[in-house]
């Protein structure tokens, strides 16, 4: 019973192990393939040379990618069928599949599949990746229409064919009229346009692509993309007539004289030089290992997910000390926010001094989700920094884990440190406004309040609800803050000048708003107050101490506390060291030190 068992899990493997496996890892690439080291060093090639030609498009400088790359290039259709989305049930018949995972994407082909477009799909997300990596936010037309135009790249001559029309295009633009730029430009993340299939959205895309198609053969693409970044994305036909020297009706008139002077043409651009793929290293495979690559990228897919824990159970009954499998395993179950499952195997393999910067980054993140149950302990903070500093020193370009080295610095109450790891997360990932937001977030507790509203001032033309309810709260903070900062300088000079206790009394009855500043450090406080009102926000230190801000009317107090946990209402789960903005009730002894929170049920 026992062998008939075991070889039910090695099933899979021995699928595996009629094929021979080789991994082929270029500058930014690593491909896993079954068609052989010569198939997949022209992958990789191609994919550099792909990432090459958009920097000479785009930035004429170096180009960044916030997130890991792996591609698994498969033989013949019956390999890329089992990475394929689900349909009722079966897997969708295509040629080329970009999965995108939480912290690194996944890309998938089918090496036997022959035509002009067979990879456009991969071709158009990978375009957005680029983008968001290296571009401030461009408008929703701009970014589709330009992935478009990057999808149908053709690198397989003795140049690079950029700016063929898209097969869908053509069809759109010649059977139907165009939409009137002016409407074009209005279309947003949430527009009906965007996200409903049918004509107008197939319009939107193939217009958008006719769009940058004629900017790019005129050379306008520099006055354009200015003319909307001085409105802050919004389209003003007064600044682009100014930029372009057109208004829209007139922009309307020349993309119809472009299409039907029959210029939905490519253009011929040098291939990039310097990339030799002989200088990629490659590797054969064990069955086991390419097992472990296939259910890396099930994992990041809903449909394959239960499919993916299954693999890599599988993948460890062959080999237990397998460190990647051991890692895999356990960010499955993080995800499944099953962290008593996850946490062993994601410590064990972190703890090997494994050379994969995704192995200490996993077990980082695991660390934070359990920050959010519980105060971490200054030995559970160290442990993360490091784990994330290794992850940055094998993967330097790794946009989350200086987002998380950032939230773990605000933690230790590293400031400096908290804004630098921030402004490397941004500089990585620019169009993230989540980093954006911790950036800020981050400058208020350094108190650099300009930098801290410079930052909020470039997130309010934001579409996402949650980056526009985090700004407002910085935004009432900072209020807060200039109006404490006033009032505690009234009350200095109310206290320097003649009268002494007699004037802040009469300052207290005054217009002026008040600040009660209660600051004194004295364990035996007396009698206890309370005071009903907005917790404004809260500072932890890592020994558990902190301070928390209540406003109280036009009062805003200021109290100590000694320990969170002794502090938080036993009835309340909610209170945490993030929370902010929130009715509550605080118990607080005469000389300044809160007692008790309870947040309003």
């Amino acid at each position: 019973m026992r062998g008939l068992v075991l070889a039910f899990l090695l099933c899979p493997v021995l699928g595996f192990a009629s094929e021979q496996w080789t991994e082929v890892k270029s500058a930014h690439f690593t491909v896993i393939t079954d068609a052989g080291e010569k198939r997949g060093r022209d992958v990789a090639l191609r994919f550099e040379q792909m990432r090459q030609v958009f920097g000479s498009l785009v930035l004429h400088g170096e180009v960044k990618t916030s997130r890991p790359v792996q591609i698994l290039a498969f033989k013949n259709t019956k390999g890329i069928k089992q990475m394929a989305p689900l349909f009722k049930g079966k897997p969708i018949e295509l040629a080329g599949l970009y999965q995108k995972g939480q912290s690194q994407d996944f890309i998938a082909l089918d090496l036997s599949t022959e035509g002009d477009y067979r990879w456009q799909t991969v071709f158009h997300e990978y375009a957005h990746l680029l983008l968001n990596s290296n571009t401030s936010e461009w408008p929703l037309w701009f970014d589709e229409g330009f992935a478009e135009l990057f999808s149908t790249i053709d690198l397989s001559g003795k140049q690079a064919l950029i700016g063929r029309a898209p097969e869908s295009a053509v069809q759109m633009i010649a059977n139907n009229r165009l939409m009137p730029v002016a409407q074009l430009f209005a279309v947003q993340h949430d527009s009906a346009t965007y996200n409903e299939s049918g004509d107008h959205r197939n319009m939107f895309y193939a217009e958008s692509w006719l769009i940058v198609h004629y900017l790019e053969e005129k050379q306008l693409v520099k006055p354009v993309i200015l003319s909307f970044a001085a409105t802050h994305g919004h389209a003003d036909e007064a600044e682009f007539r100014k930029r372009t020297g057109m208004t829209f009706g007139e922009f309307d008139r020349a993309l119809e004289n472009y299409v039907r002077g029959n210029k939905l043409m490519g253009w011929d651009t040098p291939l990039p030089t310097g990339i030799d793929a002989n200088s990629f290293t490659a590797r054969a495979l064990t069955p086991n290992d390419a097992l472990i690559a296939v259910a890396e990228m099930h994992a990041a897919s809903p449909d394959h997910h239960a499919e993916a824990m299954r693999e890599l159970e599988q993948a460890l009954s062959a080999d237990p000390a397998n460190i990647k499998a051991q890692s895999d395993l356990g960010y499955a179950y993080l995800m499944q926010r099953d962290y008593a499952h996850a946490e062993p195997y994601l410590e064990k393999a972190a703890a090997s001094g494994s050379e994969d910067a995704m192995v200490h980054f996993y077990y980082a993140m695991l660390l934070q989700q359990k920050f959010q149950a519980s105060m971490a302990s200054p030995e559970q903070l160290e442990t993360q920094k490091k784990q994330l500093e290794q992850a940055i020193k094998l993967n330097p370009n790794m946009a989350e884990a200086y987002n998380l080295l950032a939230l773990n610095a605000r933690q230790r109450q590293d400031s400096t440190g908290a804004i630098d790891a921030s402004l490397h997360a941004v500089a990585l990932d620019r169009r993230n406004e989540s980093y954006a937001v911790n950036l800020a977030s981050a400058y208020l507790a350094a108190r650099k309040i300009p930098e801290a509203q410079a930052v909020i001032d470039q997130l309010r033309g934001s579409q996402n609800s949650y980056v526009l309810n985090a700004i407002a709260s910085m935004q009432s903070y900072i209020s807060q803050y200039q109006s404490y900062q006033q009032a505690v300088a009234n009350y200095k000079k109310d206290e320097d000048g003649p009268g002494g206790e007699e004037k802040e009394s009469a300052a207290g009855e005054a217009s002026t708003p008040r600040v009660v500043l209660r600051t004194t450090d004295n364990a035996n406080g007396g009698t206890r107050r309370t005071v009903q009102g907005t917790l404004v926000q809260i500072d932890c230190k890592s020994d558990g101490s902190g301070v928390l801000y209540m406003q109280d009317g036009e009062r805003l107090l200021q109290l100590k506390f000694h320990s969170f946990s002794a502090i938080a209402d036993s009835d309340s789960d909610t209170l945490t060291c993030w929370t902010k903005q929130k009715q509550a009730t605080v118990e607080y002894s005469v000389d300044g030190v809160a007692q008790k929170v309870s947040l309003a049920k």
